[in-house]
Formats: C-alpha cells, sequence, structure tokens
C-alpha cells in the first residue's frame, strides 16, 4: 500500500512535471490551497478533501487530463 507520505511526494512531482502552482492544483481539484498546502507538508486534511485530491491527482497521472 502506498503510504500518505509517498502519495504527497508523488502528486508534488506530478505538479512540477505540469509547472503547476499549489494554487492551479487546487483550483483542478476545487479545493482551498490552504488544504494542497497543508496534504503536500504531509499535515493532515479532511477524508473528504484527501479523497478528492487523491482521485483528481490519480486522474492526472493516468489520463494525463488537464484543464
Amino acid at each position: 500500500l502506498l503510504s500518505y507520505r509517498g502519495a504527497t511526494m508523488i502528486v508534488r512531482k506530478l505538479r512540477a512535471r505540469r509547472n503547476w502552482s499549489q494554487e492551479q492544483l487546487a483550483d483542478f481539484c476545487g479545493l482551498n490551497v490552504r488544504t494542497i498546502q497543508r496534504i503536500e507538508s504531509g499535515q493532515k486534511a479532511s477524508l473528504e478533501s484527501l479523497l478528492r485530491w487523491v482521485n483528481l491527482s490519480l486522474k492526472i497521472a493516468i489520463c494525463g487530463c488537464e484543464t
């Protein structure tokens, strides 16, 4: 299983590969920028926010979807 820390590293790398800011990722995911900051720094976020973030992040990784 992928750890929380491992997931944050993957998404940070995906975001960097697309040259997206945290603000752009937040807009794409429909989350607050502060939530993205918390997730990427390994701090806890609400389960709903985390699930939305993981779901959309996986879509980015799998299909290369962009806004």
